[in-house]
């Protein structure tokens, strides 16, 4: 067994994104597997600030830090990443140091970039993984890329270089790495190749969620794009899906889009004036039936890349996928065998209106997919994953 410091930015418990269900992924194999977890984080989630009462009895040490947001000048002009700066505190470090010293442990895990800095503040005798949930250089470049407001695109340039520079240090400077998809393994390997896993994300079997084939043939026309929309790019991604889906007059065409998740105010006023007929569902507890009313998935992220635990999420649903370029990154979720691929939303529109003539090529793909997840995406999988880098 070993003693455990895992380092994180907010609760996770909430599991309103994809970052957030991760990070429980990873700490339920941690305690599953026996070994003695102090968690340290941030209050910083206004819906749950806190990990429920349920969840406290898996640690023996867990502390949440008042969080205080900066301004945007600060992130800006500071030398470290945004994403870095705004979690970076003296609290913070203060309480890694206050713990080291009266507590001997075996491995601090680091959970995302954004936390990278804690590094500074862990001695040399610990072991220390880095928890990737996204080859962030390249995420950032991304946006970068397909920004095109100028003063934006300064911005993204900037964070892209401060990204680059901030997660080589950390990567060259940790004894061991895990990431998410293969993609990202081997661009962690390109920097620095010392021990790593795969940890794949685990899903846990849908069931109202599962629907008939019967059913998946009677949906064919309903879409759904589930995520959390409040993240600048987020926010571009699904405006640009509205745009697309508007201006090709995909409603004419049979076709209804449903947009579920975490979304501001502002913005599901702004896309109800773009397509009037879409439905916003907002932010949900159940998942379930919400898929189980809908046959397929769509993955807009144009901005804001990498590999998406919706991907696997719409398997476990058995939906059809249907994505831009860029929005999937390289895993054993095949593009044409999994799910369709299209070079932008337009021609995902004009792929969806022809697709759907063939349902059953939709429904054996779908199928496929979902087999995958439910083999490879799994708390055993993950946990024998992390075996190998706690010995």
């Amino acid at each position: 067994m070993k003693k455990i410091l895992f380092l994180t930015y907010v609760n996770p418990y909430t599991l309103l994104a994809g970052d957030r269900i991760y990070t429980v992924n990873i700490l339920r194999s941690l305690i599953e597997l026996g070994h003695s977890v102090d968690l340290l984080y941030y209050n910083s989630e206004p819906v749950q600030p806190l990990i429920p009462e349920q969840e406290r009895a898996g640690f023996d040490r867990h502390l949440a830090l008042d969080f205080n947001r900066k301004s945007n000048l600060r992130l800006v002009i500071s030398p470290l990443p945004g994403m870095v700066t705004s979690r970076r505190t003296s609290a913070y470090l203060e309480q890694i140091g206050s713990w080291t010293k009266d507590e001997q442990y075996d491995v601090a895990i680091i959970n995302h970039l954004r936390m990278g800095f804690c590094k500074e503040a862990l001695p040399d005798t610990i072991k220390t993984i880095y928890a990737s949930h996204n080859a962030e250089y390249l995420l950032s470049l991304n946006n970068y890329r397909n920004e095109r407001n100028g003063i934006k695109k300064l911005v993204y340039a900037w964070d892209a270089m401060r990204t680059r520079l901030f997660e080589e240090k950390l990567i060259k400077n940790v004894d061991a790495y895990t990431a998410i998809c293969e993609y990202d393994l081997q661009y962690l390997k390109g920097i620095k190749e010392i021990p790593s896993a795969l940890l794949r994300p685990v899903l846990n079997g849908a069931k109202r969620g599962l629907n008939s084939k019967e059913e998946f043939l009677k949906k064919i026309k309903r879409l759904i794009v589930v995520g959390s929309f409040t993240w600048g790019p987020k926010a571009q991604n699904i405006r640009a899906l509205v745009r697309a889906f508007d201006e090709n007059n995909m409603v004419s065409e049979g076709f209804e889009l449903h947009v579920v998740g975490r979304i501001e105010e502002d913005l599901a006023v702004e896309l109800k004036s773009m397509c009037s007929s879409i439905h916003i569902s907002g932010q949900v507890i159940d998942l379930e039936k919400y898929y189980s009313n809908c046959s397929i998935a769509l993955i807009p992220e144009v901005m804001g890349g990498g590999f998406k635990l919706k991907v696997a999420e719409a398997s476990m649903f058995k939906k059809a996928i249907f994505s831009v370029q860029g929005a999937i990154t390289t895993s054993n979720l095949k593009p044409e065998l999994h799910f369709n691929e299209s070079k932008d939303l337009d021609e995902l529109m004009v792929s969806l209106i022809e697709r759907v003539n063939n349902p059953d090529e939709l429904w054996q793909m779908a199928e496929l997919a979902h087999k995958t997840v439910n083999a490879e995406y799994t708390q055993e999988a993950l946990s024998n994953g992390l075996k190998t880098l706690l010995q």
